[in-house]
């Protein structure tokens, strides 16, 4: 049984109003479906969940790891992994990879993006090291929030309001990102 051309022409119509808003909300086509926009470089809803679900059985249930846990370290990726590489320190897939076969459980042939999260974790361990004095790690924490906030951070609402770039992270936003609309109140009669 085929559609009604009542039916055909209301879904038709319904896809032009929910593209015509997706183009006035100002959603690029870089930003469309994304998680993230860093710069030039886009991080996709599905790339948080497919690393979220390879990278839990490595840090347990029980850690309280998020969806926005993750996304942050994706974006750090990149500049923590060329500062490790830089101070002679350089963290590889393979180094990457290393890390789900110590962990029972964890699959044996995790994403792109659960390894680009293992590589952030190990660089920022290998960057941040205890020798370093407090002002060297002040001094470098600040040049790669610099970088960050130079090249600028776009989230999708669901992952928090906004990057702090003092400290590198994802601020966390409201549970229910969507705004409930004002209902009118009923004037009592007299």
């Amino acid at each position: 049984m085929g559609l009604s051309t009542r039916t055909s022409s209301a879904l038709t119509s319904l896809a032009a109003l929910l593209v015509a808003g997706l183009v006035l909300s100002g959603c690029s086509g870089q930003e469309a479906g994304a998680a993230a926009v860093v710069g030039d470089r886009r991080i996709t809803i599905a790339q948080v969940q497919s690393a979220y679900t390879d990278v839990v059985p490595l840090v347990g249930q029980d850690a309280q790891f998020t969806q926005s846990d993750i996304l942050n370290w994706l974006i750090l990726e990149p500049y923590l992994t060329q500062e490790a590489a830089h101070e002679g320190k350089g963290v590889s897939v393979q180094d990457a990879k290393l890390e789900f076969t110590k962990v029972e459980g964890a699959p044996r042939d995790p994403s792109p993006a659960a390894l680009a999260v293992v590589r952030a974790i190990l660089a920022r361990g290998a960057v941040f090291a205890n020798d370093k004095s407090t002002e060297e790690l002040t001094a470098l924490l600040n040049q790669i929030t610099g970088r960050l906030k130079a090249d600028g951070v776009k989230l999708n609402p669901r992952y928090g309001s906004s990057m702090d770039y003092t400290q590198a992270n994802i601020v966390k936003g409201q549970p229910n990102w969507l705004k409930p609309v004002a209902t009118p109140s009923a004037t009592p009669a007299q």
